[in-house]
This record gives structure tokens, sequence and C-alpha cells, in this order.
């Protein structure tokens, strides 16, 4: 008498490895694109908090606060200091100048931003390139972009406006209304 033997065929199994291959081919660039794009918002949110807190602190203090470029945010706060030929995504210091000598003293600190994780590169306007201060009043004087692109260029590029009045938003073109470029 024959057994009912219990189990899969091997064409069984190639046939449920060979679909379950298409559903992973279909499914992860799609999940890549999502990681990406999850990336992408993120730096845009915590950039777009550190000018709402420079700007509140301004008004909180009574004081100017200022943010500027730095690639030595990593160091002890003795070391990091404004660094021009830094981008906004290596680093960023916050600070307000309590002794009025122009220059970052440690005791100035209020937050560092460290280097953005990921591909993600700044492409800031003039106005904006290594620092921006806002009055005890909150406002900049200025207005200017800061353009967050990655590998996928400007299609998926995002940028944070701020406005001479201080106020900064997150958006799909420049501060004079164009279309965003990676450059």
């Amino acid at each position: 008498t024959h057994r009912n033997e219990q189990g899969f065929t091997l064409v069984e199994l190639l046939l449920v490895v060979a679909i379950v291959a298409i559903f992973s081919m279909v499914a992860i660039p799609s999940y890549q694109s999502t990681v990406l794009n999850n990336r992408m918002t993120s730096t845009a949110n915590q950039f777009l908090g550190a000018l709402y807190f420079a700007r509140s602190e301004a008004v909180k203090r009574s004081e100017e606060v200022r943010i500027c470029t730095s690639n030595n945010t990593h160091l002890s706060l003795d070391s990091i200091s404004c660094v021009n030929s830094a981008g906004w995504h290596d680093g960023w210091v916050m600070w307000v100048d309590s002794n009025s000598n122009g220059a970052l003293d440690a005791v100035e600190i209020i937050k560092v931003g460290n280097e953005v994780d990921g591909d993600i590169t700044f492409y800031p306007t003039a106005d904006v390139k290594n620092s921006l201060t806002f009055s005890r009043r909150g406002l900049v004087g200025v207005s200017g972009t800061w353009k967050l692109c990655d590998k996928r260029g400007k299609d998926r590029a995002k940028a944070i406006v701020i406005s001479p009045s201080g106020r900064a938003k997150i958006s799909t073109v420049d501060h004079l209304g164009g279309a965003l470029t990676c450059s």
C-alpha cells in the first residue's frame, strides 16, 4: 500500500520562489524611493525647525541670533567655529553674540546641527550662503532659499524659503517663485 506523502514537489517550490522574486523586483525600487523621500522630508523639517527655533530665541532673548555653516560640529564646544567654506549639509552652529565681539565663543552656542545623513546637499542662494542673522524682533531682512537635493536631482528637490520677516517654509519653488535647480 502507498502512503499519502505530504510535502511540496520541486516544481511547486520553484514556482513559489519565482513568484516571490517577481514581487521583490517590483517592491524594492518603490521601497527605496520611499526611503529617499522620507530622508529628504526629515532633513527639510529638521532644518526648518532650527530656523523656527532661532527666530523664537531671538525674540525671547531680545538679542540677535546667528546661524552659520560649520564642518566641525562633531568637536567639543570650544573647538566649534563658523566655517564659510562648509556647506549647510556639513553642519551649522546657532549662537548669540552676547559679548558683542562679533566672534563665536563657546559659551554663546545655543544649538549645533550635525552633518546631514545620506546624500542630501544644500544649495543656498547668495543671501543665506554661509550665515543668517535673526534680529531681536525675529526679522532677517533678506529673502533666500536653501535647495535640498539628493541623487535623484531637481525633480525630487525641496526648498526651504525664508522671507525678510523671518518666516520660513518648505516649498517646491525658490523665494522668487522659480523652478528648483540642484546647483
